[in-house]
C-alpha cells in the first residue's frame, strides 16, 4: 500500500510494507530540484502577471486578513504579528508553472514566445548617460549575452531587478519593451564591446556581442519572453551564421551543477 503525502516544497512517499504479521514501516522522501541562486527577478513582470490570475473570493478574503496589524474593541487595541504573505519567489514559481500549462516552452535552439534554458552568459551593466537617456530617470539596462553555434542571445532587463541591489526610489522607468529597445542597445554596444565597431545595426548588434565580448561567461538558466527574432535572417560569416534573438528575463539564476 503506498500513501502519499504532499507537502508545498516537498512530497514524501510512505510506504507500508507487511510481512506476515509484522507491519515495517519506511518513509522515502523523493529528490527533489535544487534551491535557486538567483541573479535577477522581475519584479515588475511578476506584478504584470499576477495582477492577472484569478482570485476567488476566499483568496482575496485572506489577502486581506494577513494585512491586518491592528485589531480594536474599545479601549483593548492587540498589535498583530506580521503574516507571511506570497514572496515574490512564490509569485514567481506560481506564474511559471501557469505559463507553462498555457503555452509552449521553447529553447535558444528552438525559440517560442516564452524560452527556458540554460547557457554560459556574461553580464554587463550599461548605466544611463545624459546623451544616452530614453526618458529621464533612465536606468540603464542589464544585458546577459551568450550564444551557441546556431543562435546569439541578448537578455535585457533593468539593473532595478539585480538581487541585492539597492533600489532607486527617483527612477520611475524600469521597462525592458520599449519600441525603441534595439536602437538603445546599438547606441550603447561599445559598453558591451569596446573599441570595435560593429559590422551590423539592429539586431546585428547581439551577434557582435556574442561574438566579440569578451568577459567571462558563467553557466545560468533563465526563464525569459520574446522582444525580437530574426527568424530567417541570419548574421556572421556565411559559414557560421547565427539566428539572433532578443528576450526579457522574468528570472536569472546560476545554474546547478
Amino acid at each position: 500500500m503506498l500513501i502519499t503525502l504532499r507537502y508545498p516544497y516537498q512530497q514524501r512517499s510512505i510506504v507500508i510494507k507487511k510481512t506476515f504479521s509484522v507491519v515495517k514501516w519506511s518513509v522515502l522522501v523523493s529528490k527533489q530540484s535544487p534551491l535557486k541562486r538567483y541573479i535577477y527577478i522581475s519584479q515588475h513582470k511578476i506584478g504584470m502577471y499576477d495582477s492577472q490570475l484569478p482570485r476567488r473570493w476566499w483568496q482575496r478574503f485572506a489577502d486581506w486578513v494577513l494585512r491586518i496589524s491592528r485589531l480594536k474593541a474599545g479601549p483593548l487595541e492587540i498589535d498583530l504579528p506580521a503574516q507571511g504573505l506570497p514572496s515574490q519567489h512564490q509569485k514567481l514559481q506560481e506564474i511559471i508553472a501557469r505559463l507553462t500549462r498555457e503555452n509552449t516552452i521553447g529553447t535558444i535552439e528552438q525559440p517560442a514566445a516564452y524560452i527556458h534554458d540554460t547557457l554560459d552568459m556574461f553580464q554587463i551593466h550599461m548605466p544611463s548617460q545624459p546623451e544616452h537617456h530614453r526618458l529621464p530617470e533612465d536606468l540603464g539596462f542589464i544585458y546577459f549575452g551568450g550564444g551557441t553555434k546556431k543562435t546569439s542571445l541578448g537578455l535585457v532587463g533593468s539593473p532595478h531587478h539585480l538581487i541585492g541591489a539597492i533600489p532607486d526610489e527617483k527612477a520611475r522607468l524600469h521597462s525592458s519593451d520599449l519600441p525603441s529597445l534595439v536602437t538603445y542597445i546599438n547606441q550603447r554596444i561599445n559598453e558591451i564591446v569596446p573599441g570595435r565597431k560593429p559590422r551590423y545595426d539592429g539586431l546585428g548588434t547581439i551577434w557582435h556581442a556574442d561574438r566579440y565580448n569578451t568577459d567571462p561567461r558563467i553557466p545560468v538558466e533563465f526563464f525569459a519572453y520574446r522582444i525580437h527574432d530574426s527568424g530567417r535572417r541570419s548574421f556572421g560569416h556565411p559559414s557560421h551564421a547565427k539566428r539572433v534573438l532578443l528576450y526579457t528575463p522574468l528570472y536569472v539564476a546560476y545554474k546547478d551543477e
